[in-house]
């Protein structure tokens, strides 16, 4: 079965992160505390402990746009992903 809460998760940080600019806490708190048991082990398997101040060294926040619509997520968020990735 394919979880994809952990992606849901993300992508709700990264709409947070719009219009706060605490990188850290918003991915340790929307993103990695609500972290489903297959991220939890992959995050231990790998020791990526300190993993949210990984992400905010590396993912460029857009600034927030004028409309109320939270388009950014569905489009512009896998761009950060690939990013990320890299």
């Amino acid at each position: 079965m394919l979880a994809t809460g952990d992606l849901n998760h993300f992508l709700m940080a990264l709409i947070e992160l719009e219009t706060n600019e605490d990188t850290v806490s918003v991915l340790q708190e929307m993103y990695f505390d609500k972290a489903s048991p297959g991220l939890q082990e992959y995050i231990r398997r790998f020791e990526l402990d300190g993993l949210a101040g990984a992400f905010a060294q590396k993912v460029t926040v857009m600034k927030p746009r004028t409309s109320s619509k939270p388009s950014f997520a569905s489009r512009d968020a896998f761009r950060v992903i690939e990013k990320v990735a890299t």
